[in-house]
């Protein structure tokens, strides 16, 4: 797993208010199908490299998508809430010895699945764009 991986389940397993509403139910790329509500999943959806005339300017910036799965639309955008003011705790700080530089919210966007059961019931989910940047490690 890369280093932001792992940074974003570390801030997010470290935060009271996101593991009060999810436990340990947070999972990178995808969660297990037999994985409770309320959780989270999240991946990279973009990944960047800052560049200038001269050459690297030894910033990156991808994106990722945090998806916050709970069953109703206010406790998936409560969740959405506590991850977004989670990462937000990141900023200025050493993690893994990446230099996280700031985190921005580029969108929000919720949605409902409804069950293939039959059951008329749905699952609710919130998701949440960030666009991180931080400072590059330099190849020796």
């Amino acid at each position: 797993m890369s280093s932001l991986y792992r940074i974003l389940w570390k801030t997010l397993q470290e935060d009271d208010a996101v593991t009060g509403i999810v436990g340990d139910r947070i999972y990178p790329l995808r969660a297990p199908s037999s994985a409770a509500l309320p959780r989270i999943t999240y991946e990279r959806t973009v990944s960047g490299h800052e560049h200038h005339m001269e050459g690297s300017s030894g910033l990156t910036n991808p994106r990722f998508t945090v998806d916050c799965w709970a069953s109703s639309s206010a406790d998936a955008e409560d969740l959405a809430d506590a991850v977004r003011l989670a990462l937000d705790a990141t900023i200025g700080q050493t993690i893994f010895g990446v230099d996280v530089r700031s985190i921005f919210v580029e969108s929000i966007e919720d949605d409902v699945f409804f069950r293939g059961d039959g059951s008329q019931k749905a699952d609710y989910l919130s998701s949440v764009d960030f666009s991180i940047w931080y400072r590059e490690t330099k190849p020796s």
